[in-house]
């Protein structure tokens, strides 16, 4: 009958909701004035599978800070009606190098620790020039705080993948990633790699979210590293 439905949590949710599909959906050059109304019927065709941590998108800014490299802040609302935020950068095949980087940015200090901060200085130090930097994999923080899972810096194999997922780039330039199995398929044509703790998402489809344990339950800060069907990486 000419009406348009949109689900939303908030007023405010709403407006903007309401304002994007304007911007996405109505043809240029129409004429005469769009009635909006809010009520109150929060979810009311909006189905949240269970065991899902139910979050709302709220607000979102992004801008392009090199070509073909845009970076994104998104707010959300769990269950509870907590904040998450989440920060992205998506890089265009071709639009940036993406390495591993260590203390010193140095292949050799294994085991050795340094906020992300202090490698990203070192690798601008050493002529590189710098856009962004995220954690990768986890560390045994019993002493030895080397990595458990797979490096690969500059070509040379720092640690092998364990039984732990990795992210990798082919001397292609081509982003890749898989189980310890699939490694095989790659270990002699990575020049960067780093290891991970599940795949989450494959072909479109979620793959392992552990639902009902504690690494998915738990709110604490997450890294993840994705791959679009044109090959943008996502971190």
């Amino acid at each position: 009958d000419g009406n348009i439905f949109i689900d939303f949590k908030t007023d405010a949710v709403g407006a903007s909701a309401a304002s994007r599909f304007l911007i996405e959906y109505m043809p240029e050059g129409v004429s005469g004035e769009y009635k909006i109304e809010l009520s109150s019927n929060s979810f009311t065709g909006l189905h949240v599978s269970s065991g899902t941590n139910g979050l709302v998108p709220i607000s979102s800014i992004s801008s392009e800070v090199a070509p073909g490299i845009v970076y994104t802040e998104i707010v959300y609302d769990d269950k509870n009606g907590a904040p998450v935020r989440a920060y992205a950068i998506s890089i265009k095949k071709g639009a940036a190098t993406i390495q591993t980087t260590m203390p010193s940015d140095s292949a050799d200090k294994k085991g050795t620790v340094a906020k992300m901060s202090n490698q990203l200085s070192a690798a601008i130090s050493n002529g590189k020039n710098v856009l962004a930097g995220v954690n990768a994999d986890f560390f045994d923080m019993g002493g030895t705080n080397v990595m458990r899972g797979l490096c690969i810096k500059d070509g040379k194999l720092i640690s092998g993948t364990g039984d732990r997922p990795w992210f990798g780039i082919t001397t292609e330039g081509n982003a890749v990633m898989g189980t310890s199995d699939e490694y095989l398929n790659y270990k002699d044509k990575l020049t960067t790699a780093v290891g991970a703790s599940h795949v989450i998402l494959r072909k479109g489809k979620t793959d392992n979210l552990s639902i009902g344990t504690e690494f998915s339950d738990t709110r604490h800060p997450r890294t993840a590293a994705g791959v679009t069907d044109d090959g943008t990486v996502v971190l």
